[in-house]
């Protein structure tokens, strides 16, 4: 799992190839990496490997996101899912993320996404009953991927039918981000060009029929006279459903997946349900849905001494910065009872996450009520991953779900 560095990174660091299909963040290989520097050659750039360094480049403003120019590099500089990107939060830079972020950020409050936790406290517990006396589940087809669909719904004020037609284009937007986006560029605009037509369909209903909520809010979303364009507009509802959809999803699925492999932390959390929140933050850390978030240098620039060229890419290792033993100590193992330093699952700077709120009340909420109805998952087959690239986790994942004895 090794290439040539490129001769701009020619010295001492560690190679590390990224393309490679057995490549992964926390490998063996990729941790020996951190030892010997905070950053490894790529053919790209630099992949950089340690928490203190991670979070200064994610910060840093001469770091654009780099989808765009990745997407260029290997051929797909046109078609729906490129003007959707460009349309983006996610996707602006500049004066230009400046505009958008001023007038969609007061709708995403954290006050209305708390608001959301007795929807999702409802939501979740609904799941659970219909699961409860199953024994052997798929928990990705019959808890994760409907749970935050039951929750979107909710947000966006739609039927719950709604979320479920976009359900299937939201995961196959993913593809559009992983490391061979023009193999899957025919599906993953068709995804776009539907959930699209979903969205104009819904901002016409709400148009029509406004109520206080989140959509109305964005479509009368103003700042000193400006207002968002019908194309940013529907470009927004169509992120908020991919990523609040895909990313939960999975993320829940590799938590559940680290308990089962954990049982005992399964049950300290189960006995001590105040530690739901440090829970979510070490599945967030050591199995992020999304392993790893790249930038792109505006130009020229240097950082520590090694330098990062105009189009190269700096892939941050999300998974391998938060085993960073210099932060965590030589034994960074799975404990919900151990606060640590703030996640870089999220991201950090400008491009943090919008919805990192209601994603937390999410996962919050499906522990409670799983640790609480449920003995700790054990494993019942093999777990089916995600083809590596964009959001990563679980196909499926059989376990058995065995209920508490009744109190008393």
């Amino acid at each position: 799992m090794t290439e040539s560095a490129p001769s701009t990174l020619a010295g001492d660091a560690p190679v590390l190839d990224l393309f490679a299909p057995d490549f992964a963040p926390d490998s063996a290989e990729t941790l020996a990496a951190q030892e010997k520097s905070w950053y490894a050659a790529t053919s790209v750039g630099v992949a950089v490997l340690r928490y203190e360094q991670a979070q200064k480049l994610l910060r840093d403003p001469w770091l654009w996101q780099s989808p765009t120019v990745f997407h260029a590099m290997q051929g797909v500089t046109a078609g729906p899912f490129v003007d959707w990107w460009a349309d983006t939060l996610l996707g602006a830079e500049g004066d230009h993320h400046a505009r958008l972020h001023r007038l969609v950020a007061p709708a995403f409050r954290p006050a209305r996404m708390e608001a959301m936790r007795s929807m999702a406290r409802r939501a979740i517990e609904g799941l659970v009953e219909r699961v409860a006396d199953r024994g052997e589940v798929d928990v990705v087809a019959e808890l994760t991927d409907l749970y935050p669909t039951l929750v979107l719904s909710e947000l966006l004020q739609v039927p719950e039918s709604v979320g479920a037609q976009a359900r299937g284009w939201t995961a196959t937007f993913t593809l559009g981000f992983g490391l061979q986006v023009a193999e899957h560029i025919d599906a993953v605009n068709d995804a776009a060009v539907n959930l699209g037509a979903l969205m104009d369909e819904l901002i016409a209903h709400r148009r029509a029929h406004p109520v206080e909520g989140l959509v109305s809010d964005l479509i009368s979303a103003e700042a000193e006279g400006d207002r968002l364009s019908h194309p940013e507009l529907r470009a927004m509802l169509m992120g908020l459903l991919f990523s609040g959809h895909d990313t939960v999803r999975n993320q829940l699925a590799s938590g559940l997946l680290l308990f089962a492999q954990h049982p005992d932390q399964w049950e300290l959390l189960a006995r001590r349900p105040e530690l739901a929140s440090l829970a979510v933050e070490e599945i967030l850390r050591l199995i992020p849905c999304v392993p790893v978030i790249s930038r792109t240098p505006r130009e020229d620039m240097e950082f520590e001494g090694v330098p990062l060229p105009v189009g190269s890419f700096v892939a941050v290792l999300i998974p391998t910065a938060h085993r960073d033993p210099l932060v965590y100590g030589p034994d960074a193992g799975f404990r919900v009872d151990v606060p640590r330093p703030a996640t870089l699952a999220f991201g950090a700077g400008i491009h943090s996450c919008l919805g990192v709120s209601l994603a937390r009340v999410e996962l919050h909420e499906a522990l409670l009520a799983l640790t609480r109805r449920f003995e700790a998952p054990v494993p019942a087959g093999p777990v089916q991953w995600r083809a590596p690239g964009g959001i990563f986790g679980p196909n499926r994942l059989p376990v058995v779900l065995t209920p508490r004895p009744a109190a008393g």
